[in-house]
């Protein structure tokens, strides 16, 4: 009988290569964004926020006056999901809306100071767990890390005229 082909789990123990994790780009973007996602969020909780709002404050500090759309646009976000984020952050006073000077439907967005002193607290906490995700890694390998990622990104982003499912790149 022939045998299973296996591999070393992390913990050196043999598995069949059928148990082991896909070995796709998919996969592995999604498992380590999981991973990712998951220590930065209980890091920045200390703090009393979600990477969520750390994304938001992040992109409103870079840019005040941006539009709910905008910032969903920018987070590769959901407009409904940042519409509702937004109005929770300016619920505890860390932005506020205004209408637009010129076009009243749309909301303009601004950091409050303690919007601004929440962000740079986990701006804080941030910038260390990039540098701890990314130990090891050369200065050259980083670049290049966020080179090829850029290039997946354009690869696979859909043209805004094309239908889903149509897999036509921009």
């Amino acid at each position: 009988m022939a045998s299973r082909r296996t591999r070393k789990s992390p913990s050196g123990t043999r598995r069949p290569k059928a148990l082991q994790p896909p070995h796709t780009i998919g996969f592995v973007l999604r498992r380590a964004y999981f991973a990712l996602n998951r220590r930065f969020a209980a890091e920045v909780a200390a703090v009393g926020v979600t990477p969520e709002q750390h994304g938001v404050l992040f992109v409103v500090g870079h840019a005040p006056g941006l539009s709910q759309r905008e910032i969903a646009e920018r987070l590769c976000s959901d407009a409904n999901t940042i519409a509702a984020l937004v109005q929770r952050m300016e619920a505890v006073g860390w932005l506020e809306r205004s209408p637009d000077p010129l076009d009243a439907r749309i909301q303009r967005v601004s950091i409050t100071d303690a919007g601004r002193d929440k962000w740079k607290q986990s701006f804080a906490i941030s910038s260390r767990w990039h540098l701890r995700a990314v130990a090891g890694f050369s200065e050259s390998e980083r670049e290049r890390l966020f080179e090829l990622l850029e290039r997946l990104y354009e690869n696979v982003a859909l043209d805004a005229h094309s239908p889903p499912g149509s897999g036509a790149p921009s």
